[in-house]
């Protein structure tokens, strides 16, 4: 069964059960980015799933560690 999370600010859902990586990032906003890898290519190289963007680092840390917290054994 997939495992899916949202964010009411967020404009998708994520699978989790396609993602390969979760990390922070800071550019021109802060954000999430979801990963997977492209082991099928050999490549072993992550390509971006999708990018949640928040205001401000602490909103964006908040919904991390909310992540990380309840689906860590995921990854």
């Amino acid at each position: 069964m997939p495992t899916f999370i949202r964010n009411e600010k967020q404009p998708r859902a994520i699978n989790l059960d396609n993602i390969d990586s979760i990390k922070a990032e800071n550019g021109i906003r802060y954000e999430i980015v979801f990963e997977r890898g492209l082991y099928a290519a050999g490549s072993g190289e992550l390509a971006v799933i999708d990018r949640w963007q928040f205001d401000t680092e602490k909103e964006r840390d908040k919904v991390l560690k909310w992540i990380l917290d309840n689906y860590a054994l995921k990854f």
